[in-house]
């Protein structure tokens, strides 16, 4: 059974938050999560929202409402969907996630580490991949370099069209994104 998913402004957050009574829980990535976050947030990444870490959730929310946020809305809202469909209750979403959160001067915490959120790493790796593709089949007339720009052009379509993102993945246990 799905539970419906509610909506907190920044203020009416911050007004739960210093009531103490909200879980506030961050889907970005962990380096994203570092750079900047709302205080007393915790960081899952929404890829490892698994079905171990939803029970885990739910048995540990002892009645208390959960926020999920993110850094616009979009992982925020899958994540909580994953979750209404769990059968957790009280969920809500930070409205225009942390973007709205600083924007209308909420503080945050973090280390301040200029770390390049995952979905750019994404674009700069296949941007990057595609330029180096289609210069080696410039420069060599080997028709063979240009299966890497359709191959990452076929992933771009697929991403779009599934949600999945198989780039992402792989880039998010890197180093520097834990």
């Amino acid at each position: 059974m799905s539970h419906p998913i509610s909506t907190f402004s920044p203020r009416g957050l911050a007004q739960r938050i210093d009531e103490g009574f909200v879980r506030v829980i961050d889907v970005r990535s962990p380096g994203e999560f570092q750079k900047e976050h709302i205080p007393d947030s915790e960081n899952i990444p929404l890829n490892s929202l698994d079905d171990g870490t939803l029970a885990q959730l739910k048995a540990s929310k002892n009645g208390f409402p959960v926020c999920i946020t993110c850094q616009s809305g979009v992982r925020a809202e899958k994540a909580a969907k994953k979750m209404a469909e769990e059968g957790m209750g009280n969920i809500y979403l930070l409205a225009g996630g942390l973007d709205n959160w600083t924007h209308v001067g909420m503080p945050t915490e973090g280390a301040g580490r200029k770390a390049i959120p995952l979905d750019r790493q994404v674009r700069i790796t296949i941007g990057t991949l595609v330029i180096a593709g289609t210069a080696a089949y410039y420069f060599s007339e080997d028709i063979r370099w240009l299966a890497a720009p359709a191959f990452f052009g076929a992933g771009l379509i697929f991403s779009g069209l599934t949600g999945f993102c198989g780039l992402a993945r792989i880039l998010a246990i890197l180093p520097w994104n834990r």
